[in-house]
């Protein structure tokens, strides 16, 4: 007998699985093409440094969890929160 509750498991265990990916994704991409224009900002100017910094913390979490929603709209499951 299944759980009323196994779909949502199902895509909450999904949903997680596909925002880790595009994390993943988007770590190496900012690490193949960004850490040297980060690491000079980081040596030469730490505020500016910072700030840039927190806009890519708050654009990583609004770009990913777009996509997350819309790859999880295209396979037709409900979102989790």
């Amino acid at each position: 007998m299944k759980s009323k509750n196994w779909p949502k498991l199902r895509n909450f265990a999904l949903e997680m699985l596909l925002y880790s990916l595009f994390v993943t994704i988007y770590l190496f991409l900012v690490v193949r093409y960004l850490s040297g224009w980060l690491l000079s900002l980081y040596d030469n100017n730490l505020v500016v440094y910072a700030i840039v910094a927190l806009g890519f913390i708050v654009a990583q979490g609004v770009l990913l969890d777009a996509i997350t929603s819309f790859v999880m709209d295209r396979l037709g499951l409900e979102r989790t929160h």
